[in-house]
This record gives C-alpha cells, structure tokens and sequence, in this order.
C-alpha cells in the first residue's frame, strides 16, 4: 500500500503507519504490536485518536460507497488502478 519505510515529516509517522496497515490487515499479531508501540511510545490517548481516526476514515468511505457516489471522471484512472491493485474491481460503476 504505503512504503512505511519513508519518511512522511509526520511526527511518529512510521508507527503510526504501521498502525494503519496493521489494522487493515489480517495479521493480528500485527496490529496488537502495532497498537502496543503507540501505546508504549505515545500514550493511550494518542492509541485512542489513531484507533479514532482509522474508523473514522473506514466510516466515512463506507457512507460513501453505499451511497453510491461517483468518483470523479479526473480520478477515474487512479481509482481503477488501484481497485485492481488491490483486488476490489468488482466491475464497472
């Protein structure tokens, strides 16, 4: 998905992409790491914000597909490169 291995500028970036990965991934073992390092190096609250964030955007996405919104014909490329990318091309839209 992302080279976690760059570096983005964000403070604690690479934790918190791992985070992200681990959590839509299917390695559990994965993300209970993930979710300790940023509890161990962040706090628990800043676990809760990232958990927060994750669902947050999840949720978000989710609204939109079932609503049927479009993407736009400027994105239409990008958006199919990566459905196929990342096998969700179902089909046209």
């Amino acid at each position: 998905m992302i080279d976690s291995a760059a570096e983005s500028g964000v403070p604690h970036g690479k934790l918190l992409v791992e985070f992200v990965e681990a959590v839509i991934g299917e390695d559990d073992a994965r993300l209970a790491r993930a979710r300790q390092a940023i509890y161990d190096t962040l706090g628990p609250a800043a676990l809760v914000d990232a958990a927060g964030s994750v669902a947050s955007f999840n949720a978000v996405v989710k609204v939109a597909d079932g609503a049927g919104i479009q993407v736009d014909d400027s994105r239409q490329e990008t958006a199919a490169k990566m459905r196929k990318e990342l096998k969700l091309d179902f089909g046209p839209r």
